[in-house]
């Protein structure tokens, strides 16, 4: 039996995150290059654009950012409320991820949907409350911390791990840092599918984000079917 299924639940697994951090990244990117330079997930970026318009004196620029700012703060109060409130989803068991995953593929496809159909800040703040809810509740590795928005932290373990595997002779540390490459690479990958996708398909890009969610989900039932 692998080890790693009978110590924690899928949704702690490497695979499962990395679909994770892909949709973060295809987020991110999609919401980048479609909706103004605005991040959906990333909003230490978005602090760093809101400060940097207002000082231009850009009041309408930086209105976008506090937008993005708002939507995820309000969105992870509600997921928060959800735990808080609902013992099911506060035990962390299967259907309380299952929700939120659908919750976040449905946000993300209504901001797709308003995209092609408007101009308007609506997918701004329907992608930064898709973001805010997988960051609420997806924030374990195998146990461990983990965050599927940022990957500065990661890349700092990378660095860490590798020093201590190549210096220390540290075999947990090599296992690690194969770990952390994958969120890491997964993260990337999803940022270069959705750069690709908007180069050829425009709009219709949104669904790297959506596909890699669908992705993590089929990962959790199929495990739970064994």
């Amino acid at each position: 039996m692998n080890p790693e299924k009978k110590e924690f639940e899928v949704y702690e697994s490497v695979l499962f995150a990395s679909f994770l951090t892909m949709a973060a990244g295809g987020l991110d990117a999609y919401s980048y290059l479609l909706h103004h330079q605005v991040f959906s997930g990333l909003q230490t970026g978005n602090l760093i654009l809101f400060g940097l318009h207002l000082g231009k004196g850009d009041w309408l620029g930086s209105f976008q950012y506090f937008l993005s700012l708002l939507a995820f703060i309000i969105a992870t109060m509600i997921v928060r409320w959800a735990q808080h409130h609902n013992k099911a989803v506060d035990r962390q068991t299967a259907f309380g991820k299952r929700l939120i995953l659908i919750a976040e593929i449905t946000l993300i496809a209504l901001a797709g949907i308003f995209t092609l159909l408007t101009e308007s800040f609506w997918p701004t703040i329907l992608l930064s409350m898709a973001a805010a809810a997988e960051l609420q509740e997806f924030r374990k590795l195998k146990g461990g911390p983990f965050t599927p928005l940022m990957m500065t932290g990661n890349v700092r373990k990378i660095s860490e791990g590798m020093y201590d595997w190549f210096t220390l002779k540290d075999r947990t540390a090599r296992r690690h840092v194969f770990e952390t490459i994958a969120i890491v690479g997964g993260f990337f990958f999803g940022a270069f599918l959705a750069g690709l996708a908007v180069r050829f398909f425009g709009n219709w890009s949104i669904l790297v984000p959506i596909l890699s969610l669908v992705l993590a989900l089929l990962v959790d039932l199929g495990h739970r079917s064994n």
